[in-house]
């Protein structure tokens, strides 16, 4: 037998992103907006984040925090498979080292 489950994915909703990554929501829904990232949503339309996704504005916070603009940080994401918009370290969506 394999007991052996699938790492559990916590999701959260907008506020708790927001609170996740001290920002207001506001910030999340324009960084999604003005990058292109793809953020599920459930079945009444609200944005459910993934790990992956505040893996992503963990990554863009810091190129804000380093003063890299919206526009810069937009030409470093390189799509690499199916989902638009996500960093995922070796996944679908990466971010050009130059």
């Amino acid at each position: 037998f394999n007991f052996m489950k699938e790492p559990v994915q916590l999701c959260y909703t907008i506020s708790e992103a927001a609170k996740v990554m001290e920002v207001e929501p506001h910030v999340l829904r324009y960084w999604e907006e003005e990058l292109g990232l793809d953020i599920s949503r459930n079945s009444m339309g609200h944005r459910i984040y993934t790990d992956d996704d505040l893996k992503t504005f963990r990554a863009i916070k810091q190129l804000k925090a380093n003063h890299v603009a919206l526009k810069e940080i937009r030409q470093q994401i390189v799509v690499s498979g199916e989902k638009t918009g996500r960093y995922v370290p070796g996944g679908r969506k990466t971010w050009k080292s130059d």
